[in-house]
């Protein structure tokens, strides 16, 4: 039996929630949009104008992005970083996570309030003490500098531990009466039927892993084994070089430089472009699970 309410007050808040959420929405996606038109807008960018439309269509900022050869091999290993990193990190974390979920294991309020909550609140010893610790574990200008710190994560462990909860325990106890070890009950019955918080965690896990350009900046000093951000980063910050550069275009183009106004932000807004596309691209796959995962993990316990 369903309560179907439509009272003047519900229908109030529903006319101002939904005018509240699309101002929301508003505030999200027009700096993006303003992002994209300097990104393929020739002149202009200098002038205050409140148009999201390109004053004179161009795609010269991106092919100066992608005609730099430097470009791909960062983004190779950002995608190599990325993949691999979620991968292992949304195992490590539903594995942990399933332990903690035992509320019968000896020692489960140990696991969960010095191993989770005592680092979430303190957090780490600062970039000194990791460089020393990474130093001393020999993972210094590697490509696991990048991946291994950001494998187990306390907040995600408890996410997925509550989704746990939500499962029927029935199920797992009658796996054990027939004789299942823990890792087959997890691999038979808890991670088939957490697929929607596991695309969650790795929603999460990969964003961070690609837009991750601290870590291999302050670790890193291999050239070969910059990520897509670091990359990224390097060509926004070029300076005067830059200017003289998309000077050159222009006229290898056959653009003349005097009547056009060639800025930074033209570049700049390809290169934020560039690297948003990739997670704009898997999050449609993803969507399905995302947030029922979320609602699950965040409410149910």
């Amino acid at each position: 039996m369903s309560l179907n309410i439509d009272t003047t007050g519900h229908r109030i808040f529903r006319f101002f929630n939904g005018l509240f959420l699309l101002i929301l929405a508003l505030t999200m996606l027009i700096p993006m949009l303003a992002v994209l038109k300097d990104s393929l807008d020739l002149g202009g960018q200098a002038e205050i104008r409140l148009s999201l439309i390109p004053k004179q269509f161009t795609l010269m900022y991106y092919q100066m992005v992608f005609d730099d050869q430097t470009v791909y091999r960062p983004f190779l290993n950002s995608i190599f970083i990325t993949v691999i990193g979620t991968t292992f990190a949304v195992f490590i974390n539903a594995m942990a996570a399933y332990t903690m979920s035992r509320r019968d294991l000896r020692g489960n309020k140990f696991f969960v309030y010095f191993l989770v909550i005592v680092p979430m609140v303190f957090g780490g010893g600062g970039i000194i003490a990791e460089y020393i610790w990474f130093k001393i574990i020999g993972i210094l200008n590697t490509y696991m500098v990048m991946i291994l710190p950001f494998l187990a994560t306390g907040f995600y462990m408890i996410i997925i531990r509550t989704f746990y909860w939500s499962i029927p325990f029935s199920l797992t106890e009658s796996a054990q009466l027939d004789g299942a070890s823990e890792f087959t009950i997890f691999r038979r019955i808890i991670a088939p039927l957490s697929k929607a918080v596991y695309s969650a965690i790795a929603l999460f896990t990969g964003v961070g892993f690609w837009n991750n350009w601290l870590y291999p900046l302050l670790f890193v000093h291999d050239p070969k084994k910059y990520t897509f951000p670091v990359k990224l980063r390097s060509m926004m910050f070029l300076g005067q070089d830059s200017e003289r550069q998309m000077i050159e275009w222009a006229l290898n183009n056959g653009i003349d430089v005097e009547k056009v106004l060639i800025v930074f932000e033209g570049l700049s807004g390809a290169i934020i472009v560039v690297a948003v596309v990739p997670i704009i691209l898997i999050y449609p796959y993803l969507q399905k699970h995302f947030a029922q995962g979320i609602r699950v993990g965040a409410i149910k316990g």
